[in-house]
């Protein structure tokens, strides 16, 4: 999703959007202003927009071409997203309690007090040298 934004509202303002439609990657295609208007194309997103549903609401741009998604706001009951750092190529995720990371049946779970919890159907682990497993006691099965 591309667009050459031409102009801007005179006033410049922000407009508060419900969104109406997306695709299947979760970004906005369509939305409407708290007016209930009929429903406005999405022409672009900024890349920093986390995946909406139909329901959320956006803070948007309307351009000459369509409108803009600038941002998405936090429903009651979520908190702010995770601001990821990139150290020079190396990405760190912080929590003051855990970090998990899913997909599926898969998870790694991280706790501020030392534990990591890996939860997967198969774990398969390759070295091309040594592999150490130290701790006492090792539990196997």
């Amino acid at each position: 999703m591309t667009a050459n934004v031409i102009s801007f509202l005179a006033d410049k303002s922000a407009l508060l959007m419900t969104v109406t439609k997306t695709d299947e990657l979760g970004r906005v295609t369509q939305c409407t202003s708290e007016t209930g208007e009929s429903a406005l194309t999405v022409v672009a997103q900024l890349d920093s927009v986390a995946s909406c549903q139909t329901g959320d609401q956006v803070l948007a741009w309307h351009t000459a071409n369509g409108i803009v998604v600038l941002g998405k706001l936090l429903s009651e009951d979520q908190a702010p997203a995770i601001l990821p750092r990139d150290l020079n190529g190396h990405v760190v995720l912080s929590a003051s309690q855990s970090v998990s990371l899913q997909s599926g049946k898969s998870s790694i779970d991280l706790a501020q007090a030392g534990q990591i919890q890996l939860q997967a159907e198969e774990i398969d682990a390759t070295s091309q040298s040594d592999m150490n497993l130290t701790g006492w006691p090792i539990r196997l099965n």
